[in-house]
Order: C-alpha cells, then structure tokens, then sequence
C-alpha cells in the first residue's frame, strides 16, 4: 500500500514542479530571487545537505509541498521542472552563470559566477551541515546568495533563461 501511496505522490509532486517551471524567458536573478522566496515561505523545503528528495509531507520537519532541495536543487525546478539537470550542482551553476563550452575559458566573469555559485552557495560545507528546513537554514542560505548576487548583478540580470534551462545572454552594444 506504502508504493502505491508513493508513486501517487511522486506523480503529483512532478505535475507540481512542472507548474513552477517558467513559462517565459526570465532572468537568472529573477530565479534567484524565486528561491530565495520559496524558501522564506516554507524553510522546511530548503535542504543544503540534498540535492532534492520526495517526502510525504506528513513529518514536523517535512514540507507540506513534498519536496525539499537545496538551492541548486529548487534553481532547477524553476529552470526546468524538475529536479534533476545533469552534474548536481555544476549544470545548474552553468546555466545561472550564462557559461557553457561554447565561451570556453575567455568568459572570465561568468566562470568566476559559476565558481561562487558552486563552492560558496550550492556545495558550501557550512550550509550543509546546518540543520534541514530550519528559519536559520534559510536566513544563512539567503545571505549567502545575496552576497553573490551583489557581487554579480550585471551578469545575473543578462542571463536568459528559456523554459527547459536554455541560456542566452543580452551583450551591451558599445
């Protein structure tokens, strides 16, 4: 019965992701600020120790919703519709920092973004090790990406997301 009650609600929390995908062209600061959001409406669906789990959402420290992730994690629902993107951590910090193997190394800016993204926000090991869903959780997780959003606003307000995860970035004509 325990199987049967979990793929009805693996079903439903993916029609829910689906719903949270975009529907339009946004910015990766735009996703930031989603995030950001989500998790100050239900800290118990920020988990930095996790990429992205299903729950029943019948636990004190589970969310209502039946889902909880990290950053990257809830990045990629917003992106994509699901949790999952490739490499954990590192495809999502790609597409937020407008980088892929057609910029190569010469796109100094939005390496370092992917770089800050990854080790100081999504894999930071003081994040993970914070107590799961918490108010504190959060608060540092905003912190944390609002100290990388400061540092980076141009190149975050220039990345275009698609729905699906697909990139552009808007380049300043001289």
């Amino acid at each position: 019965m325990r199987q049967l009650e979990y793929r009805r609600m693996k079903e439903t929390i993916r029609h829910n992701q689906l719903t949270m995908r975009i529907a339009e062209p946004t910015s990766s600061w735009d996703i930031m600020e989603w995030v950001i959001q989500r998790a100050k409406e239900e800290p118990r669906r920020m988990w930095m120790g996790t990429w992205g789990t299903f729950c029943f959402g019948e636990g004190p420290d589970e969310p209502p919703c039946g889902t909880a992730a990290c950053f990257s994690g809830w990045s990629n629902v917003r992106m994509v519709g699901s949790l999952y993107l490739g490499d954990i951590g590192r495809g999502t910090a790609d597409i937020l920092a407008g980088v892929g193997e057609e910029q190569g190394a010469e796109d100094g800016e939005g390496l370092a973004l992917r770089m800050a993204l990854y080790n100081e926000l999504f894999v930071a090991d003081d994040l993970m090790s914070m107590s799961a869903g918490t108010p504190e959780m959060v608060e540092a997780v905003e912190k944390r990406a609002r100290e990388i959003m400061v540092r980076f606003e141009k190149r975050l307000k220039s990345v275009i997301i698609h729905p699906g995860g697909k990139f552009t970035r808007m380049i300043e004509q001289g």
